[in-house]
C-alpha cells in the first residue's frame, strides 16, 4: 500500500513541477536528464507544488468557462440586433 502512495506522490509531483515551475518554458537537454530533474524536484517540492498546480488548473478552467460564456453572450446580442434590423426592414408601413 505504501509503494502505491509513493508512486502516486511521485507522479503527481512530476506533473505539478511541469504545471508550475516549468510551465511555458522550453527545456533543452538529454531526455533522461530532463526526466530525472523534474522527478527529483517533484519528490522534493511535491508537498508544496501539488496543491498549487491543482488550484491553477481549477482557476484556468473557470476562466475558460467565463470566456466562453462572454463569447456566447456577445454572439447572442449580435444575433438579436440583426434580427431587430431585419424585422424593421420587413415591416410594411401601415396606412392610416
Amino acid at each position: 500500500m505504501e509503494s502505491i502512495l509513493i508512486i502516486a506522490y511521485a507522479v503527481l509531483g512530476y506533473w505539478a513541477v511541469g504545471q508550475t515551475i516549468y510551465a511555458n518554458k522550453i527545456r533543452i537537454g538529454r531526455a533522461s536528464d530532463l526526466f530525472i530533474t523534474r522527478l527529483i524536484l517533484g519528490l522534493l517540492l511535491g508537498i508544496i507544488l501539488i496543491p498549487i498546480a491543482i488550484l491553477r488548473k481549477i482557476l484556468q478552467r473557470k476562466q475558460v468557462l467565463l470566456k466562453v460564456k462572454r463569447l456566447l453572450l456577445k454572439r447572442k446580442v449580435l444575433i438579436l440586433r440583426k434580427l431587430v434590423v431585419l424585422k424593421r426592414k420587413l415591416q410594411v408601413p401601415r396606412k392610416k
